[in-house]
């Protein structure tokens, strides 16, 4: 049997002596390595460590990915979205759609076909009210959490000039060229559109957008401003509107939503249909605005985040397009608008796979010029209605072409709008409003 001679001796993780220790440290003070041998041997244990300590946190951090994922496939969990991904597209699918809805006038052909086969490109109107909804919708959700935090004047003012730089310089310089092309028109064009100008009213409500409040009977100048004046009103009113909304539950807040559906349906019953400007469309406005802010109430609360998917996003489309589609009725302008609302909500929770439909680089790149788009079509089409015009006809650049001429010329003047848009958004509309902000902050 061996002696202990007292040499230590270090048990190692595996139960058995190791002498590797005692092999270096307690030799002869002649047989010990120099220096630098004992300094690569400290490093290269140092190594061997710590490749171990990394390799066993990685196994362990990846069974614990692997069993986070599994466990997020059984019962995911919603998140609250931040950026609204797909409301600008749909901001932009909008804006063509409304002209469209102006530009069918001009070709006969295009005009009866449709009129046969769908309703969707003479209900567009409707769009309107999907942007009055969308605003409400996006303003709560940008401006919301700062008023939550307490309403003072400093912020009531930071919020106007915000909203004011962003609507009220491209509609000065739109509202400018159609008032010049009015002049135009009447000087050099021996047959003047002067009817399509609506120059009747006074200029000055124009530019202090007063010009649809219900104070004169006629549209003005730029036909589609009138949405622009009475934006601006929901503009003035949101926080009061902030304020009685704040404190409502789930519950409660099917009371604003009702009155909004029930502001709808008296306006849709009394007019025939929601086709309303300047008579009394400040109410149209406001009815879809408010319903904006109680949808994005409803999504702050992450109300029924968890039904919402890729199926549900895609039937709302398709409803809200089959509501525009079919024949013309009050009620079903009523039903399109409440789909919109739907819509406007079910596109800001959901951003999956499915949300491409809508959701692309070409749609999100008209999404952002829409403003653009949707304030400068009209003056086109009366450019359009100057070089073409014939005394006794109201219309007619597409007067004697075919339904496929027609296609092709709808084509040609959206491609140029989106174009001219792009330009303007980059040159007019951005800098102005730079301008605007430094001006009056």
């Amino acid at each position: 049997m061996p002696r202990d001679n007292g040499t230590p001796k270090i048990i190692g993780l595996a139960g058995k002596i190791d002498t590797s220790e005692t092999t270096i440290y307690h030799r002869h003070p002649s047989q010990q390595p120099p220096p630098q041998t004992r300094l690569i041997h400290s490093f290269t244990r140092m190594a061997l460590h710590g490749y171990t300590f990394y390799h066993l946190n990685q196994v362990t951090a990846g069974a614990t990915l692997q069993q986070a994922q599994r466990q997020e496939i059984i019962q995911p969990k919603p998140q609250s979205p931040a950026l609204l991904e797909n409301l600008t597209p749909l901001r932009g699918i909008g804006s063509i759609f409304v002209l469209i809805f102006h530009l069918k006038f001009q070709f006969p052909a295009f005009n009866e076909f449709i009129l046969v086969h769908t309703h969707f490109f003479h209900r567009t109107y409707v769009w309107v009210d999907f942007f009055f909804i969308l605003s409400g919708f996006v303003i709560n959700h940008v401006y919301g959490t700062n008023f939550d935090k307490g309403i003072t004047l400093r912020k009531c003012r930071t919020f106007i000039v915000s909203r004011f730089a962003r609507i009220y310089p491209l509609h000065l310089v739109t509202l400018a060229a159609v008032v010049g092309l009015f002049y135009v028109n009447i000087w050099f064009f021996p047959s003047p559109v002067t009817y399509s100008f609506y120059p009747n009213n006074p200029t000055w409500a124009s530019v202090l957008l007063v010009h649809s409040l219900n104070l004169y009977n006629s549209l003005s100048w730029n036909i589609v401003s009138w949405s622009i004046s009475t934006e601006w009103v929901a503009y003035l009113i949101y926080p009061a509107l902030f304020v009685a909304l704040l404190r409502c539950s789930t519950r409660y807040i099917l009371i604003p939503i009702s009155l909004c559906i029930a502001t709808y349906a008296v306006l849709a019953h009394h007019y025939g249909d929601l086709n309303i400007t300047y008579q009394n469309g400040i109410f149209r406005c406001l009815a879809g605005f408010i319903l904006g802010i109680c949808m994005h109430r409803l999504f702050q609360k992450e109300f029924l985040f968890t039904v919402i998917n890729g199926s549900v996003f895609i039937a709302i489309i398709l409803l809200t397009c089959w509501l525009i589609h079919i024949p013309q009725a009050w009620t079903l302008d009523v039903l399109a608008t409440l789909s919109s609302a739907m819509l406007v909500y079910v596109a800001a929770v959901y951003s999956g796979r499915a949300s491409i439909v809508i959701n692309n680089r070409f749609t999100r790149y008209i999404g952002d010029m829409s403003y653009s788009i949707y304030m400068w079509h009209n003056f086109f089409i009366l450019v359009l209605m100057m070089i073409f015009f014939e005394e006794g006809e109201r219309l007619r650049f597409g007067r004697d072409l075919t339904l496929y001429e027609c296609y092709f010329y709808i084509t040609l003047f959206i491609v140029f709008m989106i174009g001219f848009s792009s330009f303007s958004y980059q040159y007019i509309e951005k800098p102005l409003r730079r301008v605007a902000k430094r001006l009056f902050n």
